[in-house]
């Protein structure tokens, strides 16, 4: 309201100067234009206030959930109530532990983005004693009931678990989304309690995701892949995969140097099979 008798109280003063038939015409268009301003601020303002109403009453209605997960290397921002970035976590570790407390019931973009497969959920974490908020592209939920564990011959005991983003996935309420779902591979030495996650595999010839830094399973439209066993050998650890899918699948193994700080990956014993085929 404000803002609209502004531009009134403008128009009258622009209308006051018109006093020479010469000005009539260009007033007139400077009005016109002055109205125009006005109506498109309004619209601007009512879209806004309607899009923070959405955010501030569906995204910040948390479920809570007692689970744990991991920050990742390359940081993130803390939000408040208002959606705006208060704070930003820059660990010093490849991955940091959390206690996830909480998920917002929906999921939204940020920034204005509309990419449906950038959207994630608002994510209540615990770290340091202290709560944030974060969002969930940024935090990733450890998938414990996938865990694999095994013992090399000097009785060193290895775990490997996925760890997944709380964000959009291959699915929705609405059907398939055509966006990515993956899970990173962690690997734990219950030894120290080292944790770290695999470089991406350089002969990748299944799906060759460039953007991904590093190894992941994926849980998609192509395939639903899971870690069916693991091998050592000496200094390696070798991931056994197997992934069906639609029309076929694959197993394949993941090789990895265990004792190394983010261990180099290499895909080895790629087989391929037909949908009535089996992959034992």
């Amino acid at each position: 309201m404000i803002r609209e008798t502004r531009q009134y109280l403008i128009i009258q003063a622009l209308f006051k100067q018109c006093t020479f038939p010469q000005l009539a015409y260009t007033c007139v268009l400077l009005s016109i234009f002055v109205l125009m301003q006005a109506c498109n601020e309004s619209a601007k303002g009512s879209k806004n206030s309607e899009t923070d109403s959405v955010h501030l009453k569906d995204v910040y209605e948390f479920e809570m959930v007692d689970k744990y997960g991991y920050l990742l290397g390359n940081g993130c921002d803390f939000y408040g109530d208002n959606l705006n970035a208060t704070g930003h976590f820059q660990p010093e570790e490849g991955l940091v532990m959390v206690h996830i407390v909480g998920i917002s019931k929906n999921m939204l973009n940020l920034n204005g983005q509309d990419d449906k497969c950038l959207k994630a959920h608002f994510v209540k974490i615990e770290l340091g004693g202290k709560a944030y908020v974060v969002f969930g592209r940024d935090v990733f939920v450890i998938e414990s009931e996938k865990e694999k564990r095994i013992q090399n011959v000097r009785k060193e005991e290895w775990a490997v678990y996925p760890i997944k983003p709380l964000q959009m996935g291959a699915s929705d309420e609405g059907g398939l989304t055509e966006c990515d779902e993956f899970s990173y591979i962690v690997l734990k030495y219950n030894k120290t309690g080292r944790t770290t996650l695999l470089q991406y595999p350089k002969n990748d010839s299944l799906r060759m995701q460039s953007g991904l830094k590093y190894a992941a399973l994926y849980n998609d439209d192509m395939s639903d892949d899971v870690i069916s066993s693991l091998d050592f050998n000496t200094d390696t650890l070798y991931m056994n995969i197997q992934s069906q899918g639609q029309e076929g699948g694959h197993t394949y193994t993941i090789k990895a140097h265990a004792y190394s700080k983010l261990p180099y990956t290499e895909i080895i014993n790629l087989m391929r099979f037909e949908t009535d085929e089996t992959c034992e």
